[in-house]
């Protein structure tokens, strides 16, 4: 494969860290990685001559949402349930759990090409899957998150 060749954009992974741990869960469509500025328009004294100034202001909250995921082991549903249900004591707690999640395009081998990084996200909304007997996974429907920030990174190609 030629290494300008395009990357397949159905070969990622997903990660949620929290500082010590960091499961992966596959998830079939990713949507939402888009970072957008609130502006506000600025017109002084000149602005009849000189036209008006568009100013960047705070960041808007990011939304992803992560469809149709799988799930294999207990530690990763564990994980999942425990932070999405860490947002009903933020009150009690008088701070909101945040993690940071790492979407990585892979390349056929496995290896990151491109990563979105997104930055203290909480969960807002999680939809579980419809039953199907003939189904072993654990599977959620959509996750839907909010960040606080979004990074890309890519990575140099190896030689």
């Amino acid at each position: 494969m030629a290494s300008n060749y395009p990357a397949s954009s159905y070969n990622y992974r997903v990660s949620i860290f929290d500082g010590s741990n960091s499961p992966t869960i596959s998830f079939s469509e990713v949507t939402g990685l888009s970072r957008e500025y609130n502006t506000v328009t600025y017109r002084h004294g000149l602005s009849f001559a000189l036209g008006y100034m568009m100013i960047p202001m705070e960041i808007k909250p990011i939304k992803i949402s992560l469809k149709r995921g799988i799930i294999v082991n207990h530690e990763n549903t564990q994980y999942l349930v425990e932070w999405f249900n860490s947002m009903e004591s933020w009150q009690r707690l008088g701070f909101v759990q945040t993690r940071d999640i790492t979407i990585s395009l892979c390349d056929g081998l496995g290896n990151s090409i491109v990563s979105w990084k997104a930055i203290g996200a909480i969960p807002s909304k999680l939809i579980g899957p419809d039953f199907v007997a003939s189904s072993q996974n654990v599977a959620i429907e959509s996750l839907d998150i909010i960040a606080k920030d979004l990074e890309i990174e890519f990575q140099s190609p190896s030689n």
